[in-house]
């Protein structure tokens, strides 16, 4: 998730800026990709796409499809809870010895499975 939070971070400094189409642009496909593969059954679980080795191959075969969910998830938590908690929830990675599942549970109280279907809900009715 932590490619999803740094493109939800420049999303929001830059959206103001002199670039704001672009970048506007580039937040619209992300959005529309995770939403296309929550309804096509082209998406890749989150549990998944926590392991590295995962996000490699993911990317390989789908160019473009983890980091639009990984987006996808960040600006979920952020409109939902706040940006706070995406650098809670890596704090808490490092704490727990790089689970990020155990660190979901810890900070939100959600599986992975439960966090997918929330943001699913959610592209539902994003912007």
């Amino acid at each position: 998730m932590d490619e999803g939070v740094a493109g939800y971070v420049s999303y929001m400094v830059l959206r103001e800026s002199e670039c704001q189409d672009s970048v506007q642009a580039w937040h619209e496909l992300q959005i529309e990709t995770a939403r296309k593969a929550a309804t096509d059954g082209s998406w890749i679980s989150i549990e998944d796409l926590s392991l590295v080795d995962n996000w490699s191959i993911a990317e390989a075969t789908s160019p473009g499809l983890a980091l639009a969910e990984s987006y996808a998830a960040a600006s979920y938590i952020a409109a939902t809870y706040g940006l706070d908690q995406c650098t809670s929830i890596f704090l808490a990675v490092k704490q727990q010895g790089g689970s990020a599942g155990a660190a979901l549970i810890s900070r939100m109280g959600l599986t992975f499975r439960q966090l997918e279907i929330n943001v699913w809900a959610w592209l539902e009715e994003a912007v």
